[in-house]
């Protein structure tokens, strides 16, 4: 079960239903690019590709931390998709150079869509009058898109940091040499075990790896009998003497 009380089969379900409905949302907003062919709606189907990502966060997270590669992965797509498809609408419906003149050139249109994406807008070149609501939708998307970038810098950072209590430094600023933290991925929602890498064995070696206890809020060492849960933080003995 999942948080919420989902069970990971249906969990998995919707994951797949919501890639596919994100990726086509993608697509179709590029092809209406590609032929210039209703901007507005193009930017709405961006938009709404980003409410269905922020849906796929908890819920990929939630499933295994693995996916996060993936997210990030969608994420970039999102982003590469979106200045391409408002280049190529600007491509088809022309800007306003400086000089009052419509350019139709796509490095010049790809630049625009870059500039109004990042909210910088030099002044350069200008909309014209049938795509300043589409222009407006992208400055929204590359808002979101910051906003949501910067959530994944903090999860990421989140992820691979460990509570106070756990560091490698106590109150006395006593270093402890050496130590280095894994977060253990020891079985797949199938329940198969994973392969991590030739420095690991499934389990850790008794008495060479310790884990964190939440219960006694220490470090104890690893036995044979010991069940290890998915996301485990797991310590390397190595040289654990103070200096």
């Amino acid at each position: 079960m999942l948080a919420h009380g989902v069970p990971w089969q249906a969990a998995l379900v919707m994951q797949l239903e919501m890639s596919i409905v994100y990726i086509a949302m993608l697509l179709i907003s590029l092809l209406l690019g590609a032929f210039g062919w209703l901007p507005l709606l193009g930017g709405l189907m961006l938009i709404f590709a980003f409410v269905i990502l922020i849906g796929m966060i908890p819920l990929f997270m939630n499933l295994s931390r693995g996916y996060f590669t993936l997210l990030l992965g969608y994420l970039a797509g999102h982003i590469i998709v979106t200045l391409l498809a408002y280049a190529l609408q600007y491509w088809h419906a022309g800007i306003v150079a400086s000089d009052n003149s419509v350019i139709n050139n796509f490095q010049d249109s790809l630049y625009f869509s870059v500039t109004t994406w990042t909210t910088l807008g030099y002044g350069d070149f200008v909309p014209i009058q049938k795509m300043r609501l589409a222009t407006s939708l992208e400055v929204l998307t590359g808002f979101i898109s910051m906003a949501i970038t910067v959530s994944f810098i903090w999860l990421w950072c989140t992820e691979n940091l460990v509570p106070k209590e756990m560091a490698f430094f106590d109150g006395k600023r006593r270093y402890k040499k050496s130590l280095s933290i894994h977060r253990m991925r020891i079985r797949t929602l199938t329940g198969k075990p994973r392969d991590l890498g030739p420095d690991w064995v499934d389990p850790p070696k008794p008495g060479e790896s310790y884990t964190w206890s939440p219960e006694k809020e220490e470090w104890v060492v690893v036995t044979e009998d010991m069940a290890l849960n998915e996301g485990a933080k797991i310590l390397e003995k190595d040289d654990r003497t103070s200096d």
